[in-house]
């Protein structure tokens, strides 16, 4: 529908089907859908440019089934996504956060030809919803470091930055991130826990002989003694509104599109994650 111009319709379609309340981000996306689905070719000077339409189906389209060319397509989202892990990778998290919700903009201008692609476009959502909550987080955690906020508050935003569901090269920067806070504000269970999980991903020779150092001084330090809302043996997701962590058997809401998990106090609101539909 937006290809071919039909905007209004668009905007309906993923209204219903996504819970969509909020188009801002999705302009330039349509417009660059449309503006990809049509050819201008030069007449002589005398006459306007001819304007033609462009079809994807244009062999077996007939006068009257032509569907309109698309210049979203999974291959090219495949290679933004790994644009977008190695600014993970390298620490540009403001630069990974955006193109991640960008990637989920452009899910929502896929065409899909049966279930397997369904469910590839499904599980691209997922994850760039996964590193988008995850980046929002440590962006949270540098930004409050920054402003000398409670050592506490930092700990548990690293704490919980280690709960999305990474890459195992990027879940490494995260709790190495983690088991290091931890040790600095004296929560030594929570830097050996880190440690023990760092050290199961195999690291370079390095950073694993310095989890395993962390690790071994850490257990004979004792328990946590700044008390944070962390419990490693509670599974738990986090509310994307407040950065908290909801854990298993108490309410929640999520996002239509994105999926991305709330308090339930926080249905209504506009999704942080995708910016484009409503919680609940």
């Amino acid at each position: 529908h937006a290809a071919a111009g039909s905007f209004q319709t668009a905007m309906q379609l993923l209204r219903q089907q996504v819970g969509a309340v909020n188009f801002e981000p999705l302009r330039e996306l349509m417009l660059a859908l449309y503006s990809g689905s049509r050819a201008s070719f030069p007449l002589p000077s005398s006459l306007p440019a001819s304007e033609a339409a462009l079809q994807r189906n244009w062999r077996t389209a007939g006068p009257r089934g032509g569907l309109p060319s698309l210049c979203v397509t999974m291959p090219a989202l495949v290679e933004r996504l790994k644009q977008a892990y190695r600014a993970t990778f390298e620490g540009r998290f403001v630069e990974a956060l955006q193109s991640f919700q960008q990637l989920i903009h452009s899910c929502l201008m896929l065409v899909v030809e049966n279930r397997t692609q369904e469910e590839e476009v499904h599980d691209l959502l997922r994850l760039c919803a996964e590193y988008a909550s995850g980046l929002r987080i440590e962006l949270a955690r540098k930004d409050l470091q920054k402003e000398g906020g409670s050592p506490v508050r930092v700990n548990e935003l690293a704490a919980y930055f280690t709960n999305a569901k990474l890459q195992p090269i990027h879940l490494m920067l995260a709790l190495r991130a983690a088991m290091t806070t931890s040790y600095k504000c004296s929560n030594f269970e929570s830097a050996a826990h880190f440690g023990r999980r760092l050290l199961d991903l195999n690291p370079k020779a390095e950073i694993a002989a310095q989890a395993a150092k962390v690790v071994k001084v850490s257990e004979h330090k004792g328990p946590d003694q700044n008390k944070m809302n962390f419990d490693a043996r509670n599974p738990f997701v986090v509310c994307n509104q407040t950065h908290t962590p909801i854990y298993q058997g108490n309410a929640l809401v999520r996002c239509p599109l994105c999926s991305a998990t709330y308090q339930a106090a926080h249905k209504g609101l506009l999704c942080v994650i995708c910016e484009v539909a409503e919680v609940g």
